[in-house]
């Protein structure tokens, strides 16, 4: 699994390539957090939660992934996808996308085919997928508005087996602040999150969030994470949080670092249910 100190020698040649002109965006991401739980049947319990990603936006192609890892004591979980989309000049898109969940010894991947049109303000987009290990062919849909140059609002509606996900985020990204929010309607429970930061100078911003989740037969879960951001160059960051993941009588104090190489401007509306889902875990966790 990816740690923060990992992105260093991509960054340089994200730099080189840059120079080239070769590439129109680029970021990478990596972060680490650290889970530290005290609560009634629980004695010195601990876990770690690791992250990365990345996105090439190269002409017409753009290519993408996430990773990560949840472990505490005995218990696993590893999420990973990669995708590769082309982007035609008419504003449609098509790619591939490749998934793996792996889940306790429940070893699950999904390959999955997906298309997405932006025209304006407005992107709509659809994929449909194949996997071994399910019994119907997983499809979702997805569509996105921009309601002003610096404010998104988006859904997709995620059919696996005989069971809908619906995601609902909003994202707004001013010069001086950042404010991102999403709603998560899993089976079983669902999760409410709001991320922000704002900007204190040039280079320094705090961040803070919040996370609800609530249970249907009864109960809910509260994090939150406090933080600070640093701009060490105009394309590298990086980040610390302190946060609290409280579940009824079990509190889990959450450490997390990240560190995050940018350049160029994203331009894709494309969000996929692994972004939303990923940064609810995150928030869930108060791993921001």
């Amino acid at each position: 699994m990816r740690k923060a100190l990992i992105v260093a020698p991509f960054a340089a040649l994200i730099a080189s390539s840059a120079s080239a002109q070769e590439l129109t965006y680029g970021q990478l991401y990596a972060s680490t957090a650290e889970l530290s739980f005290d609560g009634v049947d629980v004695d010195d319990v601990d876990g770690e939660i690791y992250g990365g990603g990345f996105e090439f936006v190269v002409d017409s192609f753009t290519f993408s992934g996430d990773i990560a890892r949840v472990s505490v004591e005995d218990f696993d979980t590893d999420i990973g996808a990669i995708a590769a989309e082309y982007t035609f000049t008419n504003g449609l898109s098509l790619g591939l996308e490749h998934a793996r969940v792996d889940f306790e010894g429940i070893d699950a991947s999904l390959n999955s085919i997906f298309a997405v049109y932006e025209t304006g303000s407005v992107a709509v987009g659809a994929s449909i997928g194949d996997s071994d290990d399910l019994e119907d062919e997983p499809v979702a849909v997805f569509a996105s508005f921009d309601v002003s140059p610096n404010g998104t609002i988006g859904a997709e509606l995620l059919t696996l087996d005989d069971t809908d996900i619906l995601a609902l985020y909003a994202d707004y990204d001013a010069d001086t602040y950042e404010f991102y929010a999403s709603y998560v309607d899993f089976d079983g429970f669902d999760v409410l999150i709001f991320d922000t930061s704002f900007n204190i100078s040039t280079k320094f911003a705090v961040t803070a969030g919040y996370a609800n989740l609530s249970f249907d037969g009864g109960g809910d879960a509260d994090a939150y994470s406090v933080g600070a951001k640093y701009g060490i160059t105009d394309s590298v960051d990086i980040a610390a949080s302190y946060g609290n993941l409280s579940v009824d009588s079990v509190d889990a104090d959450v450490i997390a670092f990240g560190l995050e190489f940018e350049i160029g401007e994203r331009t894709s509306a494309r969000s996929s249910f692994t972004d939303v889902v990923g940064r609810t875990a995150g928030a869930s966790t108060g791993s921001f």
